[in-house]
């Protein structure tokens, strides 16, 4: 695409936020009760975030800058592995390992037809289904410190099933979103039915919220049919209306989207560093999460201002990988 579009920095931008708010909830679980209302909003910022990057993907991108830039998100997934987490990479397998693994997949069906998308999208859904319903997935799941073994089989199966972010079913929300740039949602959508399970969806998690793992807030564990649809719901209800969002009254999630690969790690870091040392949960967690927000809405404006000072940044594939384009 030739011109930037400024309602995808902004969908980028709402669903940083929406992180902020889920990555701090955790720190309160042990002090304070945790809303469903708030788990249930937490939990929708995951399936935006995937749908973009598939929309975003560039099918005429060459096979090894494709690579490039897998193996650079599966290293800044390391890296908060190893540098934040103090976990062993590579066995828990976080959203950055499913963004960089999604990457090297959509290069390789991005120019099949969209309907071997759609069956390839049912198959993903099949296998992670069958999974769940013939009781082989794990609710807990352990994170080995630094040196500590793991087994490279319990290591393969959260790829793929287990870990926080498992292929089977997440892979089905990039491939949703590179389907999407080839039909009109508005022509090809009922809103109206949207809003209809959206609804339907968010009532059940109200009222039948399911167990959550530790030092988690959000109800896709695991990703269930139920939860696949209240995601898809979410999606489609943005995304049929983006073209409110193009107001100025939204630049400053613009400006979010804009950083917001940048922003994940940083907000994981700073979290980690000042929870683990400083006595933040004795303030109530909207000030908290205002407080952040508004640092990181300052870095990510003087992130945007240094990139538009320095255009040549964009040589550099780590830099516009790293920090937006």
């Amino acid at each position: 695409m030739t011109k930037r579009e400024n309602n995808i920095d902004v969908l980028r931008g709402i669903s940083i936020m929406i992180m902020f708010y889920a990555h701090l909830l955790p720190f309160y679980i042990e002090t304070s009760s945790i809303l469903t209302f708030e788990r249930i909003v937490c939990s929708s910022a995951a399936p935006i975030f995937l749908f973009l990057l598939g929309y975003n993907f560039n099918e005429k991108t060459s096979f090894k800058k494709t690579l490039t830039r897998g193996i650079i998100l599966l290293l800044i997934g390391v890296f908060i592995d190893v540098f934040v987490f103090s976990i062993n990479p590579f066995f828990s397998f976080d959203i950055m390992y499913l963004i960089g693994t999604s990457v090297f997949i959509l290069r390789i069906i991005v120019q099949l037809s969209n309907k071997i998308k759609v069956y390839i999208s049912f198959v993903v859904l099949l296998i992670g289904f069958l999974f769940q319903f013939l009781g082989f997935y794990q609710f807990n799941i352990s994170e080995p410190g630094l040196g500590e073994d793991f087994g490279y089989k319990d290591s393969l199966l959260n790829f793929l099933f287990n870990g926080w972010f498992p292929i089977f079913p997440w892979l089905v929300f990039p491939i949703f979103g590179n389907l999407i740039k080839t039909f009109d949602v508005t022509k090809s959508f009922n809103y109206f039915w949207f809003v209809i399970t959206f609804m339907i969806s968010g009532v059940y998690y109200f009222f039948y919220p399911p167990e959550f793992r530790s030092f988690s807030v959000e109800i896709f564990y695991p990703s269930s049919l139920i939860y696949l649809i209240f995601g898809c719901s979410v999606i489609i209800l943005f995304w049929t209306k983006r073209m409110y969002l193009e107001g100025k009254m939204f630049n400053f999630l613009s400006e979010l989207g804009r950083v917001s690969l940048f922003l994940y790690a940083f907000h994981l870091t700073i979290y980690q560093v000042l929870f683990s040392n400083l006595p933040l949960q004795n303030i109530h967690r909207v000030l908290i999460f205002f407080g952040f927000s508004l640092q990181f809405l300052l870095v990510a404006y003087s992130l945007n201002w240094l990139k538009r000072r320095w255009p040549g940044y964009s040589k550099f594939e780590i830099f516009t990988i790293i920090l937006g384009k």
